[in-house]
């Protein structure tokens, strides 16, 4: 399966498995099970109160409203998904590694008119063919693309922690340290919150503060590791 690394603005590199056609496909089959049962459930309610027979617009702008609007609305609520992405784990991500706005997905979901629609999906198939990130037009407008959640690499399984813009620096001699001793650090305090192990904290805490030389702080073990990757990111970033 082909990959694809993605910078963040935050320098850190990501990589991820591009989503397949065939997982591409049959979120897409799912999805139109999910909106013709809609339709042929709602033609059947609808035109056993009589609104079909009695205002047929409004009948006809229910069944359809909801179908013309669903990718749009459920991956601007599902965070890149639809019923069927989800089903097949895949979603829809910026190729620059921010969250994806509501105009990206607006473009996406505009283009679904001339990918899919009007072409019946020949389109959209010829682009993610001929583009190599597997892209089509309404991912290229978007600048977006649809990754594999299978075996995702996110910014939990990396070093990076968000920290403020206008972060202070508590202990600048955490520029000594190396990734691997600040990924250590973040792995051993992740695992110690699932099981409540803290003596790993508190021997971390001392054996830190020996490497790096800290006397005189008053930070419990715990913060004082978290303040320790955030400095570390802070300064490197």
């Amino acid at each position: 399966m082909r990959k694809i690394t993605i910078d963040t603005t935050q320098n850190v590199s990501i990589e991820y498995e591009l989503a397949g056609l065939a997982d591409r496909f049959i979120a897409a089959i799912i999805d139109y099970i999910i909106l013709f049962t809609y339709i042929f459930l709602s033609s059947i309610c609808l035109g056993f109160i009589g609104i079909l027979e009695s205002n047929m617009w409004i009948g006809v702008l229910f069944l359809m409203l909801p179908y013309s609007l669903y990718h749009l609305v459920s991956e601007v609520f599902m965070e890149g998904q639809s019923l069927g992405k989800k089903q097949m784990k895949i979603k829809v991500v910026n190729l620059d590694g921010r969250q994806v706005s509501i105009g990206s997905y607006f473009l996406r979901w505009l283009f679904r008119l001339i990918d899919i629609s009007l072409t019946f999906g020949g389109l959209a198939l010829g682009t993610l063919i001929v583009n190599g990130k597997g892209q089509r037009l309404g991912d290229i407008a978007a600048g977006t693309i649809v990754i594999s959640l299978q075996n995702a690499t996110t910014l939990d399984d990396t070093l990076f922690v968000l920290t403020d813009e206008n972060h202070e620096v508590t202990f600048p001699q955490v520029q000594s340290l190396s990734d691997k001793d600040v990924t250590l650090i973040k792995e051993v305090l992740e695992t110690a919150k699932r099981t409540r192990h803290n003596y790993a904290i508190l021997k971390l805490s001392d054996r830190v503060k020996k490497i790096l030389q800290i006397t005189g702080t008053e930070l419990p073990s715990r913060k004082f590791l978290a303040t320790i990757i955030k400095d570390y990111n802070h300064l490197n970033s």
